[in-house]
């Protein structure tokens, strides 16, 4: 098992921002941005789950990304969130050349203009 550690993420800027491990749940592992002075409640989260492979079942990975911003509607202000929720299951006999043309295939479809007008703009590729 890989030791938990600071993960180091660019931001839309792009400015480096560090997550430092938190605290563990079972196989869920969260992490917290790490810096002071600033409304815990709009920082952005992290958090990596496992699900062990077993007989008949594949592992599963889900990482989940949280980035909570305020929504002013008159006088009251309150704290929403836009979440990526990404799970991806490996059956046991994948190889791993095939794991690594998955993992790069995700990366990129996630910076390809199609997907990101998707996501901006709600524009369906017809």
């Amino acid at each position: 098992m890989a030791e938990a550690a600071n993960i180091v993420l660019n931001d839309s800027v792009p400015t480096a921002r560090t997550f430092v491990p938190s605290y563990a749940v079972g196989l869920v592992r969260f992490f917290k941005y790490a810096v002071t002075g600033e409304i815990t409640a709009l920082h952005p989260k992290l958090s990596l789950g496992l699900r062990t492979p077993k007989p008949g079942l594949a592992q599963k990975v889900t990482m989940k990304v949280t980035m909570p911003y305020e929504v002013t509607i008159g006088t009251e202000t309150s704290v929403s969130k836009i979440e990526y929720i990404i799970d991806v299951v490996i059956p046991e006999d994948a190889p791993t050349l095939a794991k690594a043309d998955a993992l790069a295939f995700a990366k990129n479809a996630l910076s390809n203009a199609i997907v990101v007008d998707l996501l901006d703009n709600g524009n369906f590729p017809y």
